[in-house]
């Protein structure tokens, strides 16, 4: 309790000089403070700077594999597309030569109507053999 007493009798005494070096203390702590929060403040800065350049690589490198990858689908639709054109080409071409060769076994399926429907006016039995031959059968007497 003495020792009490006597610091603030002192400070009491002494309160001009208490009060400076109180004053000196305060601007020394602040100013410790400042260059404190100055250096966090200076690697935050860094951090944000380093992830911004993060961000800005990852982004381009996003840009330039969808560049790519549209580059590739463009090629990809362009080689279906040529595709498909090749194969209706191809269809049509196919359909176009059934067609001929269709109405050629028509055609031929008519003349053969024809010549039997003439020969069996003319002749029965020659209709009869001829058929006979045609199918490979036997049974013609002629």
């Amino acid at each position: 309790m003495l020792f009490l007493k006597s610091v603030f009798s002192f400070i009491r005494d002494n309160w001009r000089a208490v009060s400076v070096v109180l004053i000196v203390l305060s601007y020394l702590f602040l100013f410790h403070k400042v260059e404190t929060l100055s250096d966090e403040n200076a690697e935050l800065r860094s951090r944000v700077e380093a992830e911004e350049k993060i961000s800005a690589a990852a982004e381009a490198a996003s840009s330039e594999i969808s560049d790519a990858m549209k580059v590739y689908y463009d090629a990809r639709l362009e080689s279906l597309a040529a595709a498909q054109k090749a194969y209706a080409d191809e269809t049509r071409k196919e359909s176009e030569r059934f067609t001929v060769e269709i109405d050629e076994i028509r055609g031929r399926q008519r003349r053969f109507s024809r010549s039997l429907s003439d020969l069996g006016e003319r002749d029965p039995d020659a209709l009869t053999c001829a058929l006979a031959k045609q199918f490979g059968m036997k049974g013609c007497v002629k």
